[in-house]
């Protein structure tokens, strides 16, 4: 789960991201007042110096500003380069919309990229169950979209969003990243012959239940499932029955998960059996009914470097 906050007073700093709740309704129009201060471009210290000096006849705070803006960097709509705050043009869109409307987009990115647990549970019968969203989630939605028959709506719409696939492009830059680190590390214990034998099996076929195979120094087998995310914080995934199936019955089975960083190039983040967490998948109660696909967290701490050694 992504750990995050936002400041509440001028002492805050970055690092004091906690577990998130979503951003109000109030921390949205800060981060709308915070990109209309920075305009298309916006020396650091500068903006935030006007942060605290301009008037919101008490209702907005500097310190809420500077929330905002943080909103806005985690949401890629503004970033921080060389001391200088610049807006993308997406902002500048969002900017030139009607305030309401521009917090229900807000939202929708944040929850898009955040993809809390919650959403997909609380949305999973084509209407939304809203005692299973947190109620300081609640509470954020509810201010954002007060009436109730259109934040069902919204919510609804959010919970289609959600895709057990991920993103196709990022899902194939992680295998690409594994099948490089693989034959780099049998070519580099003397086993070129080898390291032409590591393939990214996802391409023949994405129902194998792994994607990419890789012999050892044994000749053995190593079958690996990557998932890659793109979440700075966090490692959150979907697994398949089908994936999940491999990786308890094989021994050879690893889960790989790579992380997409700043400048869009994937990294490993590490490993591990599905012993790891097999005992937070779903269980079928019913021989009616069977789940196909489920949202795993997972912690660094239970992963080991690399892949599965050669």
């Amino acid at each position: 789960m992504s750990r995050r906050c936002f400041p509440t007073c001028a002492a805050s700093s970055e690092s004091d991201i906690l577990t998130g709740a979503i951003p109000t309704a109030h921390q949205l129009r800060a981060a709308l007042l915070a990109g209309r201060v920075i305009g298309t471009e916006a020396v650091v210290e500068t903006a935030r110096e006007s942060y605290y000096r301009l008037p919101t006849a008490g209702v907005f705070g500097g310190s809420d500003l500077q929330a905002g803006e943080l909103i806005l960097r985690e949401l890629g709509l503004l970033t921080l380069e060389q001391n200088k705050l610049q807006a993308n043009a997406r902002l500048a869109g969002l900017l030139s919309i009607d305030d309401g409307a521009a917090c229900e987009l807000l939202l929708a990115e944040w929850l898009d990229k955040d993809d809390p647990v919650w959403l997909g549970a609380a949305t999973a019968r084509d209407e939304v169950a809203e005692e299973l969203i947190p109620d300081d989630a609640l509470s954020a939605l509810s201010g954002v979209v007060p009436d109730p028959e259109r934040r069902e709506a919204f919510l609804l719409s959010m919970g289609r969003v959600v895709r057990p696939d991920g993103n196709a492009e990022t899902g194939a830059s992680g295998e690409e990243c594994v099948v490089a680190h693989c034959r780099e590390e049998l070519i580099l214990a003397g086993r070129p012959d080898l390291a032409e034998r590591v393939q990214r099996v996802s391409l023949a076929s994405d129902q194998l239940g792994y994607d990419v195979v890789a012999p050892t120094l044994a000749g053995e087998t190593r079958r690996l499932e990557v998932k890659t995310t793109r979440r700075p914080a966090g490692l959150r995934f979907y697994i398949s029955r089908n994936e999940a199936s491999w990786g308890i019955r094989d021994g050879a089975w690893a889960l790989v998960i790579c992380r997409i960083q700043a400048d869009d190039t994937p990294a490993i983040v590490g490993w591990c059996r599905a012993t790891a967490f097999q005992e937070r998948l779903p269980r079928n109660h019913d021989a009616r009914a069977s789940w196909t696909s489920a949202q795993v967290i997972i912690e660094v701490e239970e992963l080991a470097p690399g892949v599965p050694p050669a």
